[in-house]
């Protein structure tokens, strides 16, 4: 018997897009997304090939430090940030040491905690949420980049939105025949945007690499448009 478990899909309805999510491209790729600007940490972990230079992130459960990845909303100012102009340090176990005398001197209690580091900087978060895995239907694909029906946004009162009838994705170009309004929110690795139809709309998209088509889009409806890092100079 397999002690290791399988992944597994649990369908759920959501009336508003969350803050911070991300989502499963169908090539397997993962996109972390935030319409909220100001309120979320990406989790990436990155370290140099000399090891000196170094980001990330732990969380703390009360009794040990783990090191978790993906995006997570986090409103609001940190418990404690700690900022140096030269680096902390250039090893990564020492400053998870560090981070571990940090910790002691905040005598936090019980409260769980997420923490960025990198070698100038500590974030302590004592407000925070994992953004969900999210896998929306697909609309339509053309080459990687992907179209998703999604729910209102719940930030729509703060995310910019601007009048397009054009909008370029790495190498692909969609042309709407009536004006929508396009959000670009953070994402990692590879680009989204958000778009909002007033009404129903025909686009054309085209891309040297995967020719042309047409899609209709139904009016009074927000999309989801998301291309991963591309792995070639072109996708």
């Amino acid at each position: 018997m397999s002690e290791n478990g399988i992944e597994v899909n649990i369908i759920k309805r959501i009336t508003q897009l969350p803050s911070v999510f991300m989502i499963r491209h169908y090539s397997g790729q993962i996109v972390k997304i935030a319409t909220d600007i100001n309120s979320f940490t990406d989790c990436t972990r990155y370290v140099s090939r000399s090891g000196a230079t170094f980001n990330g992130c732990l969380s703390y459960d009360t009794i040990m430090l783990k090191e978790v990845r993906g995006i997570y909303y986090t409103p609001g100012k940190p418990l404690t940030e700690i900022y140096n102009r030269r680096k902390v340090t250039r090893d990564i176990d020492e400053m998870k040491s560090i981070i571990e005398d940090v910790i002691k001197r905040l005598q936090i209690g019980d409260e769980r905690l997420l923490i960025w580091f990198s070698n100038y900087t500590i974030r302590v978060y004592d407000k925070f949420k994992k953004g969900q895995l999210f896998s929306f239907n697909i609309l339509t694909s053309h080459g990687n980049l992907t179209i998703y029906e999604i729910p209102t946004p719940k930030d729509l009162s703060i995310m910019k939105f601007s009048e397009v009838d054009q909008v370029t994705v790495y190498n692909h170009t969609l042309k709407f025949d009536n004006k929508v309004l396009l959000s670009e929110p953070y994402s990692s690795p590879g680009l989204a945007y958000i778009i909002y139809v007033d009404k129903t709309t025909e686009a054309d998209a085209d891309s040297p690499d995967h020719g042309s088509m047409k899609l209709l889009l139904s009016g009074g409806r927000y999309y989801l448009m998301v291309h991963p890092h591309p792995f070639n100079k072109v996708d």
